[in-house]
């Protein structure tokens, strides 16, 4: 999945309030470059999240991901969370500058939606996410946790 760069920033991102300038702006310029999604960038030039989903990085056996002041905690953020802790993956929130982001393996938005959904590109960085042992566990482990909660229903 393709991704874009986009410098700005929701006005309090853990609040789910619409900004529709702001909205307006983000899906003028992810139709603009054929993307999926934009993954915005705050003034500090940090990495926050994307535009209509959280986003993680890999490095390694290391998932990192923005700290929950910026973003919108998200209920698949905290599943992943949760995952995290369950099967003893090493798990971050720190602030990531988006000029490191060629420095890491792969990478991946979380959403009710796109559950896990692997980054192909972002801007001209290319990723092998889709390739990624960690993401594809964290997909899998993703996966099973929803089969059991649809399962513990019936």
């Amino acid at each position: 999945m393709k991704t874009i760069l986009y410098f700005g920033e929701r006005n309090n991102p853990n609040a789910k309030v619409m900004d529709i300038n702001f909205r307006e702006n983000v899906e003028k310029k992810i139709h603009e470059y054929a993307a999926y999604e934009a993954i915005l960038i705050n003034n500090e030039g940090n990495i926050t999240e994307g535009s209509k989903s959280n986003i993680f990085l890999v490095k390694g056996d290391n998932l990192y991901t923005s700290p929950n002041k910026q973003v919108l905690p998200g209920i698949t953020r905290e599943k992943i969370f949760t995952i995290c802790n369950k099967y003893r993956i090493k798990f971050m929130e720190k602030d990531i500058g988006y000029k490191e982001i060629s420095s890491f393996d792969g990478l991946f938005i979380s959403g009710t939606s796109p559950k896990i959904l692997p980054v192909r590109t972002v801007d001209m960085y290319n990723f092998n996410s889709s390739n990624n042992k960690l993401i594809n566990s964290l997909a899998e482990y993703y996966n099973l946790m929803i089969t059991e909660y649809i399962n513990n229903r019936k």
